[in-house]
């Protein structure tokens, strides 16, 4: 299995809207109502916040075979120091192989300045959660999150780096 991690580029959208779909039925399937999970993806995910996060964010996606299987998106939050994973999504089949560590390896190092990182996760999310533990994340504050005029409960994640 040949594990390639590179920048996400356009010719990649369509595939990272099916990657997006299938990781968000896996992972939200009694967390998020479909409903809400449709319009966050629509909108999320269109040309225009896609060619967005290429242009403005260090985006990546990991490759297996030369089939893009996973992609992480790392912007900075107002201070410029701090980062927010907006996303970090392996298919299924490919999670627990080392695959999402290194996707996520790749991509702290686009950003070496960064001091802190955060993440917002579901708090149901309980993989997602351990996968960012494992990363060195600690929950630092809950909240309440909005999907499509659904209260979600969600947590702040946070990795000094």
């Amino acid at each position: 299995m040949a594990v390639v991690i590179r920048s996400m580029e356009y010719k990649d959208l369509d595939r990272i809207r099916e990657v997006a779909r299938e990781c968000w039925y896996d992972a939200y399937e009694g967390i998020i109502p479909l409903p809400a999970q449709e319009m966050y993806l629509s909108q999320a995910y269109n040309d225009e916040m896609l060619m967005r996060r290429i242009s403005k964010h260090t985006s990546k996606v990991a490759e297996v075979d030369g089939k893009v299987v996973g992609f992480s998106d790392l912007g900075p939050i107002d201070d410029k120091r701090s980062c927010k994973m907006s996303a970090m999504y392996l298919l299924p089949d490919y999670q627990s192989q080392g695959i999402g560590k290194q996707l996520f390896d790749e991509t702290l190092m686009e950003e070496p300045n960064a001091k802190k990182i955060r993440v917002y996760i579901e708090e149901k999310n309980t993989r997602g959660q351990k996968f960012y533990e494992k990363q060195g994340f600690e929950k630092k504050e809950k909240l309440q999150g909005e999907f499509g005029g659904y209260q979600i409960p969600m947590l702040i994640m946070e990795k000094e780096m």
